[in-house]
């Protein structure tokens, strides 16, 4: 299990830390809320992939995870089309003054993806 969690928080870490350089490019944190539900789907997959015996229930569990993390991800994405920053962020942007990169990257993009990384267990035992 600790295995488990060490490869999915290299993965969940390097997966947010590429959104984040995006979302830095482009000037827009909000693209986290897109990332995030594609990281339930990193964490889904890899878990089944780690797991010892593969199930149905398993596979039931990842694939029923995957098209609600997907819509999730489409839904924001879609949503998002044609405007700019999310207004939440941009407050944050400015409140943080001098350290809105540290802040976003710690408070927006690894938090998100520490929500993400936290229900592997989930698929690890529960399954």
């Amino acid at each position: 299990m600790l295995t488990l969690s060490i490869h999915l928080i290299g993965i969940i870490v390097c997966f947010m830390s590429a959104m984040f350089i995006i979302a830095q490019i482009k000037k827009d944190n909000s693209i986290a809320d897109i990332a995030w539900g594609i990281g339930f789907v990193i964490v889904a997959w890899y878990s089944l992939y780690y797991c010892n015996s593969i199930t149905a229930r398993k596979w039931v569990a990842v694939i029923l995870t995957t098209i609600w993390a997907l819509r999730l991800s489409i839904y924001i994405a879609y949503r998002k089309k044609g405007h700019t920053e999310d207004a939440r962020y941009r407050q944050w942007r400015k409140s943080w003054g001098n350290q809105q990169r540290l802040m976003g990257f710690l408070k927006v993009f690894m938090l998100q993806g520490f929500y993400s990384f936290n229900k592997h267990e989930h698929y690890y035992y529960q399954l």
